[in-house]
């Protein structure tokens, strides 16, 4: 085989790096050719949309701040006395019967029923024991009505028909036998399931009720020796 000079081999050797070069050039134009075919393309996203996921669960509760009513030491009249819890006169209304501590009772005094959940809640009470079983005697009766509590009221589930702005007497003529009970209920029969407030509101300005409580002491009522009591429960469950 014939031997290549010197200068045969650097004329090759130029003419293949003018071809690479020109291959390099001519593929480098093809590159910046995409954007203009393709549209604008990026290797990364200026932004991404994301999702954050809440569910707030429903809490029923109710507490109550005040949880008792006392009437303390009565000695019924001849004819029988009538004592309300709801009244701010000495001793219930029925002045020289009941004291509390030595001293006449003054009232007015009641369980106050507050709602600090999260959700609305339909309130409703029953009773461990009757008038017959806590005061004996002849014809005895243990009622209760409900009110909205003056600072923090929380029921406005009225009856079609009836005024909002809620000045009936607790012996309203209105009869209503569930829901808002404006009118003395009698507590009876034991374990009976009474509602007392439909849609109490859980906003904490407005979230309150209060319960009062009346009964009729007769004047054969049997000495008890020891205080009796009435166990009252309280139930809520969501609107």
């Amino acid at each position: 085989m014939k031997q290549m000079s010197q200068q045969t081999m650097i004329s090759a050797l130029f003419v293949a790096l003018v071809i690479s070069l020109v291959g390099t050039v001519y593929n480098v134009n093809k590159l910046n050719e995409l954007p203009s075919a393709l549209g604008s393309v990026s290797g990364f996203a200026t932004s991404i949309g994301g999702k954050v996921n809440l569910t707030v669960a429903s809490t029923v509760s109710i507490t109550l701040p005040d949880s008792n009513i006392s009437f303390g030491d009565c000695a019924p009249s001849v004819s029988g006395s009538t004592l309300s819890s709801n009244v701010s006169t000495t001793s219930w209304g029925a002045t020289g019967i009941c004291t509390v501590g030595g001293i006449a009772a003054l009232g007015p005094d009641n369980i106050t029923i507050q709602n600090d959940g999260n959700d609305d809640v339909n309130i409703s009470v029953r009773t461990s024991g009757n008038a017959s079983q806590v005061i004996g005697g002849t014809n005895p009766y243990m009622y209760f009505a409900v009110r909205n509590d003056t600072l923090r009221p929380g029921c406005f589930n009225l009856t079609v028909g009836r005024s909002t702005s809620m000045n009936y007497t607790i012996n309203s003529s209105v009869s209503r036998g569930y829901g808002f009970p404006w009118e003395w209920i009698n507590f009876t029969p034991v374990g009976k399931i009474f509602a007392i407030c439909e849609n109490l509101s859980y906003v904490d300005t407005a979230d309150s009720i209060n319960l009062f409580v009346q009964v009729f002491i007769p004047s054969d009522s049997p000495v008890s020796g020891a205080e009796q009591n009435a166990t009252l429960t309280f139930s809520a469950a969501a609107s």
